[in-house]
């Protein structure tokens, strides 16, 4: 599984995700691997892509699919309802049970100007000035070709995957008793209080490392299949700027010859 956040801060977006790859065989969770990609960026553009869920699509990894569609396909597109139908056009549905992306980024509307590369996906008229404007969606694909989109633009901070350490931290009660906890909590005021339109971008950097680590830390001391783990892919989008990565894990050379 995975831990992926999305974070809106004073002056633009901070997006975060973990590296562990698990696969389900034989009806159990097996660990694969601490380098998989889950955080991409769209090549010219202010838009990031985040991924959970479901690891292959027609058995060839995500990431692969998502690489060449952050370089090839999205940089052509001009407005972010585009870009999603064209994720799930161009993305197959998941070899089994749902995937999901998360979209955020500073993307014109529809009906606009053509975007170009360099340019940031946005309107010339309604420029996006901070970050409280990002644009927020969630697309759900699943394997019998169905799609869900929720657009989460009202939001300060999204979070998915296997999060309960954060809903604990954060909101103040556990995932599995959400549906037992009072009126009180379920209005918000469990939860803790914090300031993200305050924030920095090196704050908001901070922030997302400390809720992804404090996940994989979490399920470290749980008993259960540790399914967050790796580095930390750490990226930040601004209007001006556009997409820009932080941190991002590397891949050391390897001799193939021996």
């Amino acid at each position: 599984m995975t831990i992926i956040v999305a974070l809106k801060v004073s002056s633009g977006v901070v997006l975060a995700a973990d590296s562990r790859l698990t696969i389900q065989e034989n009806g159990q969770l097996v660990f694969l691997s601490d380098s998989n990609l889950k955080l991409f960026g769209v090549q010219g553009h202010a838009l990031g892509i985040l991924t959970c869920g479901s690891s292959f699509l027609e058995g060839r990894a995500v990431a692969s699919w998502l690489e060449d569609f952050a370089a090839r396909v999205a940089p052509t597109l001009a407005d972010m309802p585009t870009v999603i139908t064209a994720l799930t056009e161009n993305l197959p549905p998941p070899d089994q049970g749902s995937i999901t992306y998360l979209l955020a980024g500073f993307a014109r509307r529809s009906g606009r100007r053509q975007a170009t590369l360099g340019d940031p996906l946005r309107a010339p008229d309604t420029p996006a000035a901070r970050g409280a404007d990002a644009q927020i969606f969630k697309v759900n694909h699943f394997s019998s070709g169905e799609t869900q989109r929720f657009d989460l633009s009202s939001s300060a901070i999204f979070w998915d995957g296997e999060f309960e350490a954060l809903t604990r931290l954060v909101l103040g009660f556990a995932p599995a008793y959400a549906g037992l906890v009072t009126e009180s909590l379920i209005d918000g005021q469990g939860q803790a209080r914090v300031p993200y339109y305050a924030f920095s971008l090196q704050e908001g950097v901070e922030y997302v490392e400390f809720l992804a680590t404090t996940q994989v830390h979490f399920q470290r001391f749980a008993s259960g299949l540790q399914t967050c783990g790796g580095p930390i892919d750490i990226a930040v989008i601004t209007p001006e700027s556009g997409f820009q990565w932080v941190r991002r894990k590397d891949i050391p050379p390897y001799n193939y010859l021996g």
